[in-house]
């Protein structure tokens, strides 16, 4: 069916210096600058390339506007709300950026393509392989103010929150990213509730902040096929995560409050925060420890191979690790099952301190150097550290830097007896401290 007609608002103004300054770009960078007020934009209305839109105070967005053109090539485009509203199912199309101060949004989203469009325009296996049509990407940067729904990222959009209040759930999918920064807060009384959602294709990064709720990586919970869904948290903090079919969280730092589950077919990586609550992994899916020492049903680990995944026979049975970031991890006590067809890996990490062994599996080689190439650009700032990035972790933008450490120490070793059937055992300090936990057992948290 199509649509309501669209009309493009054109306004040339001069934009005279106020408080709202905060985040503007200058002016003098776009063809056309809007304020609001004294302007009034209605429903269905647009804006295009080279244009700036400053709402304050008293101002007032209709319902269903479009900053660019959804799936076409717009650029240069910029809004800025510090006060007032902007009407429901607001989208940023691409080439635009959005930044949030104050005021009220109800439903922003970003984007290539609205994400309702997304599955008529690209398959799931075009967002997952990257062929889908390039175009200049849209961002929405929430600082402050209150979103009654949103935002959310579809295809090519990425959505960054460091503060504001959010009141309904906010989810990434088909491709778009989600970034949670220190300062940001989304609260729900009722932790059953969807705060936090990575739906098709969707990828969430939790660097800071606090999500109060459910985060669901995979989709809604009755709707969960073939979602590949990715959760990346290495601060802040989660008060319940539940793992969807498909769908991976890697879990390097921060803390799950009250349950992390796995559902059928998902995968957990776990290198390090805290997990002070119920865990559970279902029958058929997996979870993956990486560390420095580890201890199953009582008995010391001394003869696992550096960087190789061993996997345990029987998951039920109680585990015990240092993991990569000192933290201890114990699937023993009582509120921590593991189903009985799940798969449970260890893989021992160096600790020796070798530039260019990214992947810590103790030497310099073609590992570190895929690692470098497949996250090359990005603002680990933004995002965090890539799970799989162990050692000698980069602050900023990877680039030309990371790439220099592995070709200047290629072949480099952490042992001399790495390439032997076995590797040192995990020092002495390391597996006391294991078997003293192994006897610990946790008690269910009360709320």
């Amino acid at each position: 069916m199509p649509g309501p007609c669209r009309r493009t608002v054109f306004v040339a103004c001069l934009l005279l210096p106020s408080a709202s300054a905060w985040a503007q770009s200058d002016p003098s960078n776009f063809t056309t600058v809007i304020d609001i007020p004294p302007a009034v934009i209605g429903d269905d209305e647009s804006i295009g390339s080279d244009t700036q839109m400053n709402v304050s105070e008293g101002g007032s967005v209709g319902e269903r506007f479009v900053a660019g053109v959804p799936a076409g090539d717009s650029t240069n485009i910029e809004v800025n709300l510090s006060g007032g509203s902007i009407g429901s199912n607001f989208f940023a199309g691409p080439g635009s950026t959005v930044n949030v101060h104050g005021g009220e949004t109800d439903g922003l989203s970003a984007g290539v393509v609205r994400g309702w469009e997304v599955i008529n325009t690209f398959t799931i296996d075009d967002i997952i392989n990257g062929n889908t049509r390039g175009s200049e990407p849209s961002t929405i940067n929430l600082y402050g103010g209150t979103a009654v729904r949103g935002p959310f990222a579809t295809l090519g959009g990425t959505v960054n929150v460091y503060g504001g209040q959010i009141d309904e759930a906010i989810y990434a999918s088909y491709g778009g990213t989600i970034n949670i920064h220190d300062g940001a807060l989304i609260e729900k009384e009722d932790y059953s509730r969807v705060s936090l959602d990575a739906r098709e294709v969707g990828y969430i990064n939790v660097t800071g902040g606090t999500v109060e709720g459910l985060t669901v990586v995979g989709g809604d919970l009755a709707i969960n096929f073939g979602n590949q869904a990715i959760l990346n948290l290495s601060g802040g903090s989660l008060e319940a995560v539940v793992v969807g079919i498909d769908s991976t969280a890697n879990l390097s730092g921060g803390s799950v409050g009250v349950v992390l589950g796995g559902w059928f077919g998902s995968t957990i990586n776990l290198s390090g925060g805290e997990l002070p609550g119920e865990f559970g992994v279902t029958s058929g899916s997996t979870l993956n420890l990486f560390g420095t020492s580890f201890v199953v049903d009582g008995v010391a680990l001394t003869d696992l191979q550096v960087g190789q995944a061993f996997v345990v026979p029987d998951p039920s049975v109680p585990v015990q690790a240092v993991l990569a970031d000192g933290s201890l991890f114990d699937s023993g006590p009582e509120d921590r099952t593991l189903g009985s067809d799940s798969t449970l890996t260890l893989t021992l990490l160096s600790d020796a301190d070798l530039p260019g062994d990214y992947n810590a599996n103790g030497h310099v080689e073609q590992g570190d150097l895929d690692l470098v190439l497949q996250n090359w650009g990005v603002d680990t700032g933004l995002t965090g550290v890539p799970f799989f990035w162990f050692n000698d972790k980069p602050a900023g933008v990877i680039d030309q830097a990371e790439l220099d450490q592995v070709l200047q120490h290629w072949g480099g070793v952490a042992t001399p007896d790495f390439a032997g059937s076995g590797l040192p055992e995990p020092t002495v300090a390391g597996v006391a401290c294991l078997l003293a936990f192994s006897g610990l057992r946790h008690r269910r948290p009360t709320r």
